[in-house]
Parts: C-alpha cells; sequence; structure tokens
C-alpha cells in the first residue's frame, strides 16, 4: 500500500530502488506527483494519474504519455522540458486520494 507523500522508489546508479528490489524503469499504478529538488528550493507537479521512468526519460499519462523531464547522465541533472529547468535530485510519492 503506498501512503500518500511517501517515496515510492529512489534512483540511484541507474537504477530505480526499493527496499528489496531494483529496476531499469518505473510505472506507478496509483496517482503520483513528482517533486523537484535542489538544495534551495522544489518544485511539485502533479498529481498525474500514471509517471512512467525508463532509463532517464519521464513521461506522464497527461496527456497521452508525452516526455515530461529526462536525465542528463553527464551531469546528473533533471531537465523538465516545460520550463527547461535542472533539479539535481526528483522524489516521486503516491498523491493524497481526490487529489
Amino acid at each position: 500500500m503506498e501512503l500518500p507523500g511517501y517515496p515510492i522508489a529512489a534512483y540511484r546508479d541507474g537504477r530505480w530502488r526499493l527496499p528489496d528490489e531494483q529496476f531499469l524503469s518505473l510505472e506507478t499504478d496509483v496517482p503520483a506527483s513528482i517533486e523537484f529538488k535542489s538544495e534551495s528550493s522544489s518544485v511539485v507537479c502533479g498529481p498525474f494519474d500514471s509517471v512512467r521512468i525508463i532509463g532517464g526519460l519521464i513521461h506522464v499519462s497527461q496527456p497521452d504519455w508525452q516526455p515530461f523531464a529526462r536525465l542528463e547522465f553527464r551531469s546528473g541533472l533533471w531537465h523538465t522540458y516545460a520550463d527547461r529547468t535542472a533539479w539535481p535530485q526528483i522524489v516521486i510519492t503516491a498523491a493524497a486520494s481526490g487529489s
């Protein structure tokens, strides 16, 4: 069971990690939000019906699985397509019911 605001997985060393498992891709089966974070600020996007990440490319279910952000492997920064910002960390969390 996912709890609202609780991280679903962490991305390290090219893999999405849960406490006992690791994966190359991740897709939520619950509504989820994406928080882009730096040391001085953060931005929360969503919630989306579903979030899909394959390698370093994030797609969101609205609209029609469009690319939302990508990981630049050399710099280690996540780049958003809409506002062209770069972030060192993302956190994907289960959204609260009724969001």
